[in-house]
């Protein structure tokens, strides 16, 4: 799953124009909705401790920001990238853009490289498995970095890097989401990686079992779990049980079908993306795994309320060219370890249920 050839980096002088070689390419940075952001999170060796983020203001102009957590020292460059002959080039829309400035003058590498590596990812593949390309600005390729690739990422579509012969990943998604007001402190006052509690739990006692069907899925619960009518108006589609205690919801299944044409999308990719980025992902933890009719994903995301860990399966099922079954379940990440094997026997009960129907 690694594209072995190595890159080498030539990074130049702002306005750089990078080629984009693959006709379905052209794309791969306008396709987010405005509001759109992503955040990394950048240890390596020369840059410290960083924060990284991109925020798409529409007609192809994004605010890049980098906060450099020990020093508190910040960079906000206004850019507009363009895509003239099949090349993307960079504009600086303020005079904010100085090469005597080494943080302004790193982050103009960066994307120049962003740029260049994802002109060249075949985007219809990272639907189906991740890609990896080695790169290198060594003339000797002594330092080889790894740039990882995967459909949901928004803009450059890059998940990590990581050094080829590093376990542990030096530059990797920590934030995403879509802000929806000026200066919305989520993207400008992101300043810290946020602090993550322990989490509630109780052990579950054995109880009476009892079979549910989730629009034609049926699954094995017990009265543990009861069912809650939907807060949300006019969707009679969705069900919902819940475990609970003292009013606290510990865990929940629910199931929802959907039509992609509601949505605005006739992609299922596209529709699980914005699904994931307003799922308060924890990103470096997000599996996903495609089989037949169904894609999992497999993440952990932040409660924002107690700001304690969830542990979230998601399942899509396609019953129809547009419609969609979506299964989820989440549970406290606490709740989740103290209970697995339960939990795990009725997640494998939903997803064998979903082929059996398939």
């Amino acid at each position: 799953m690694t594209d072995k050839e190595v890159i080498q980096d030539s990074p130049k002088a702002e306005n750089e124009q990078v080629e984009v070689k693959k006709e379905e390419e052209k794309k791969i940075l306008f396709n987010e909705p405005v509001g759109q952001y992503v955040y990394y999170h950048d240890t390596r060796i020369d840059m410290g401790n960083r924060l990284t983020g991109f925020l798409y203001l529409g007609k192809n102009k994004f605010i890049a920001r980098t906060f450099e957590i020990n020093t508190k020292k910040e960079v906000i460059l206004y850019l507009e990238i363009k895509l003239k002959n099949n090349k993307y080039e960079i504009n600086y829309l303020k005079n904010d853009y100085t090469l005597d400035d080494a943080e302004s003058r790193a982050l103009n590498s960066d994307l120049l490289i962003f740029l260049n590596l994802s002109a060249n990812i075949d985007g219809k593949r990272l639907n189906n498995e991740d890609i990896e390309i080695e790169n290198t600005s060594d003339e000797n390729n002594t330092d080889i970095q790894v740039y990882k690739y995967s459909f949901w990422p928004p803009f450059f579509k890059l998940s990590s890097i990581r050094g080829k012969n590093e376990k542990f990943t030096a530059y990797s998604i920590i934030k995403i989401g879509i802000i929806k007001i000026k200066d919305d402190p989520d993207f400008f006052k992101y300043n810290e990686i946020e602090k993550i509690y322990d989490g509630l739990d109780f052990k579950l006692a054995k109880k009476k079992p009892f079979i549910v069907n989730l629009s034609g899925i049926n699954v094995t619960l017990d009265e543990n779990w009861e069912l809650k009518e939907s807060e949300e108006e006019n969707n009679s589609d969705k069900t919902t049980y819940w475990i609970s205690k003292n009013k606290i919801r510990y865990a929940q299944i629910s199931c929802e079908l959907i039509n992609l044409n509601s949505y605005k999308t006739n992609d299922i990719y596209d529709f699980i993306k914005q699904t994931l980025y307003d799922s308060n992902i924890l990103p470096e933890s997000l599996v996903i795994s495609i089989n037949g009719n169904k894609v999992i994903c497999k993440f952990e995301s932040i409660n924002k309320f107690y700001q304690i860990k969830n542990l979230v399966y998601m399942i899509f099922i396609q019953c129809s060219e547009k419609e969609y079954l979506i299964i989820n379940f989440n549970s406290f990440e606490k709740m989740y370890q103290s209970n697995k094997n339960y939990f795990d026997k009725i997640i494998d009960d939903i997803i064998k249920s979903s082929e059996f129907n398939s």
